[in-house]
């Protein structure tokens, strides 16, 4: 019976294999059991490639020899109507295929399309795949900028000037999309595949002159695309095109970009949001794959009726996953807060729970906690937030105390939770639904608070607000969290006029007498710039708007200001008023994620040639890191123009008695090193010599006719 069982064992085993791999290939030629498109990848030579597994159904379907055929629906499109569509891509029917478009040359945008597979019958195309979209836009792009704040503060509403006067290091400006692509006067086109659009030329100019000032600033910008709340899928491409464009056109200044509806939320079915935002996030890294999309949400989490931000993400994120997630974050748009108690750190709606109605900075963590579900997750990571539009009242006793208050609280919450990327106030002037920074009588107390949140007067200037609130120091009230180093530092120079001092040696730094504009550009509050001919060369010439200083800027070349004691500007200011001007000279530079600014104010006498001195011995090292350079002048509510000759730098020339002894040591150096190697040598052939000798020695009883040494007899 053993004999018996050992012979059967081997036979069993070799069935079991045998069965397996017969089914292995009965399945192989049956197909799978669904038919899917497993990926939609771009290429880098803006190539699509969509890979498919076909079920056995598919394959009996398609019959013997019959093909497969690939659709790209557009948004807008509706896969009903595939009757009345040409497929982009046709294939023999087989367990596995795949299709590659060439996107560059179809007429279609086919980044943006949906993708099925249908196969034909008598009664036209059956659908026969799930829909899926292409996964990697990103890998069309041809720029990489991004951008990472200097610190977590930011504000709206605000000039570009006034923004850096006071720290900011976040704004947000708003990009209508029907405005901008449905004007009367149009300029540029844009436009996906046969579908063009005018882009507004007004509005973009006036686009222009905020994203490049605020960049001038250091300010990262935040372009908030705003389309109709019942928009439909259509309005996909048009927000697309315009979105490209854009992204294209600020590629080296703006990365980051929010999505938002002008009701503060969709009309439209929770599909055709999906495929906005989709659509919009594909056109923004399509551009420059290190781009940030942001999809702006209200602070009004739950309603009585079931609604909310709350519901609008579990819907949007269902909505998503059918055809594969998206990376992007949410902007909190915090406007409602206005509504709320002005002591926001005492806030009673702010609930602690997903349950609450309102995400206020009190509770600003219940939607850190809701987005940590792992439903919300993209590719295990958190999604960044946004808090957009942050505003507290301004009334009752002590409205300013309060205020301010509720403006450091706010700050130093978003720096205890890691995933807030910024917390962006709404305004800096009061307006008629926000309480800002300044009224009708100036600037408040909350003025000077938020300008010191991210410097290193932050401390001494919130001490009141621990005391208002009753502790002795933020973490007690907002979480602990890491106090960040000040992201800003302001020195003042002291300016010049055309004083002699005798040593120095000018160099120049921007000469505009050949028609180069070295890179200069208007600034804040500033309508034009142009290089003006004179008899003798060229002068930079700039026209005011009258709001406030405004003039030229430009980056300076790295080491432009090595060794320099004094910084001089020839200059003239023009305008209707007699008597002097207010100049300001600027420097700029940011190293390891601090910004260092220094400040020379001054005044000259109108319509005279005036050359400014400003003294730069003070800066030291940091020299060969100042990035820009800006020439103000103060309009103080009248036009005027601003006109420069040139920007030299003085510096302290080395002394020839120094050169000369410099030469003399290197020389004498050099001397004494040849003296060095040819004692060496000179030690080194005696060293050989001495070995040579001793070899010679060794030899020496060896050789014919020598007679040997004689071994000495040992000792008795």
């Amino acid at each position: 019976m053993q004999v018996f069982k050992r012979g059967l064992l081997p036979f069993l085993l070799l069935a079991v294999i045998a069965s397996f791999l017969l089914a292995s290939c009965a399945d192989g030629d049956a197909g799978y059991t669904e038919t899917r498109i497993v990926s939609v990848l771009a290429d880098k030579k803006n190539d699509i490639t969509v890979s498919a597994q076909l079920s056995a159904e598919t394959l009996e379907a398609a019959g013997e020899g019959g093909r497969v055929y690939l659709f790209a629906i557009l948004p807008g499109e509706s896969v009903s109507d595939i009757g009345k569509m040409s497929p982009v891509a046709e294939k023999r029917a087989d367990t596995e295929i795949s299709f590659v478009l060439d996107n560059d040359s179809s007429s279609l945008p086919l980044l943006y399309a949906k993708y099925v597979m249908a196969v034909k019958n008598a009664s036209g195309y059956e659908i026969v795949s799930p829909a899926a979209y292409v996964e990697n836009p990103e890998l069309f792009a041809d720029f990489s900028f991004e951008r990472e704040p200097l610190s977590k503060k930011g504000l709206a509403g605000v000039s570009a000037g006034e923004a850096e006067a006071l720290f900011v290091s976040q704004t947000v400006i708003d990009v209508p999309v029907d405005s901008f692509i449905n004007c009367e006067h149009g300029g540029d086109s844009c436009g996906l595949g046969i579908s063009t659009y005018k882009v507004c030329a007004e509005r973009l100019a006036m686009l222009d002159h905020q994203v490049r000032t605020f960049g001038d600033s250091g300010i990262t910008v935040y372009l908030r695309f705003i389309i109709n709340s019942a928009a439909d899928a259509g309005s996909a491409l048009p927000l697309a095109a315009l979105t490209e464009y854009i992204s294209a056109r600020y590629s080296d200044s703006v990365c980051d970009f929010i999505l938002a509806f002008d009701l503060g939320a969709p009309v439209c079915d929770i599909y055709t949001t999906a495929a906005l935002l989709r659509a919009f996030r594909t056109a923004a890294v399509s551009v420059n794959d290190a781009a940030n999309v942001y999809f702006s949400v209200s602070c009004i989490f739950n309603t009585e009726l079931g609604g909310g931000s709350r519901a609008l993400l579990e819907s949007l994120f269902d909505a998503l996953s059918y055809n594969g997630a998206i990376d992007f974050g949410i902007a909190l748009d915090m406007s409602a807060a206005k509504l709320l108690d002005t002591a926001v750190w005492n806030d009673p709606i702010a609930s602690a729970d997903l349950t609450g109605g309102y995400i206020t900075v009190r509770n600003l963590e219940m939607l850190v906690d809701f987005l940590h579900g792992e439903q919300y997750l993209f590719d295990g990571n958190q999604r960044e937030i946004v808090v957009t539009d942050f505003a507290v009242r301004t009334e009752g006793a002590n409205a300013e105390d309060v205020q301010g208050t509720a403006i450091a609280f706010g700050y130093y919450k978003a720096l205890s939770l890691e995933t807030v990327r910024g917390i962006i106030y709404a305004s800096c002037a009061d307006t008629g639904d926000s309480a800002g920074l300044r009224d009708e009588n100036g600037e408040k107390r909350s003025y000077k608070v938020f300008g010191a949140l991210n410097t290193n007067r932050a401390e001494a200037e919130t001490e009141f607000a621990l005391r208002l609130i009753g502790v002795n120091r933020w973490a007690s009230v907002v979480g602990s969290f890491k106090v960040p180093a000040p992201a800003y530092a302001k020195e003042h120079l002291q300016i010049r006029y055309s004083s002699q001092i005798d040593g120095l040696k000018r160099r120049n730094v921007f000469d505009f007498s050949t028609g180069a504009s070295n890179g200069f550009y208007p600034s804040e509050g500033a309508v034009s710039s142009e290089l003006k001919e004179l008899s003798e060369g060229f002068e930079l010439y700039c026209v005011l708007d009258g709001t406030g200083y405004g003039g030229v800027s430009a980056p300076v070349e790295k080491g432009a200001l090595k060794k320099a004691k004094l910084l001089t500007v020839g200059m003239r200011v023009d305008g209707t008023e007699q008597g002097s001007a207010n100049v300001r000279v600027v420097l700029v530079g940011t190293v390891n994620g601090q910004c260092y600014s220094w400040y020379a104010d001054g005044r000259i006498v109108y319509g005279t040639d005036s050359v400014v001195e400003v003294d730069v011995s003070s800066i030291g090292s940091f020299r060969g890191e100042i990035d820009r350079i800006k020439i103000l002048t103060d309009a103080n509510g009248v036009k005027q123009t601003l006109s420069i000759g040139s920007v030299d730098v003085l510096y302290k020339p080395t002394s020839v008695w120094l050169i000369v002894l410099i030469v003399v040591l290197s020389l004498g150096a050099l001397f004494g090193l040849f003296v060095l190697f040819l004692y060496l040598r000179m030690l080194y052939y005696r060293q050989m010599k001495k070995i040579r000798a001793k070899k010679r020695l060794a030899s020496a009883p060896h050789k014919a006719g020598a007679k040997p040494a004689e071994k000495p007899k040992p000792k008795k």
